[in-house]
C-alpha cells in the first residue's frame, strides 16, 4: 500500500491535468480501504463479538451422531 503510494506521489506532482486529480484519487482510496481494513474491522470485531457476544461462534463436536437423532 505504501509502495503504491509513494510511487503515485510522483505522477500526481507532474502528471498533468489528466493524472493528477486520478492519482490523488487513487491514493485516497488506498488510504481509506487500509484505515478500515486494519484498523476498522479489527476494532468492530472485538466489539461485537468480545464484548458484546452480539456474535456467538458455536462449536459442534465430531463425533458421531447418536442413534436417537435418527428416529
Amino acid at each position: 500500500m505504501a509502495a503504491t503510494i509513494l510511487a503515485l506521489f510522483h505522477l500526481a506532482i507532474r502528471g498533468g491535468p489528466i493524472w493528477q486529480p486520478l492519482c490523488f484519487a487513487q491514493m485516497g482510496g488506498l488510504e481509506v480501504a487500509t484505515f478500515i481494513t486494519l484498523l476498522l474491522v479489527p476494532v468492530l470485531y472485538s466489539i461485537f463479538v468480545l464484548d458484546l457476544n452480539i456474535v456467538k461462534w458455536e462449536i459442534h463436536s465430531l463425533t458421531s451422531p447418536s442413534e436417537s437423532e435418527f428416529e
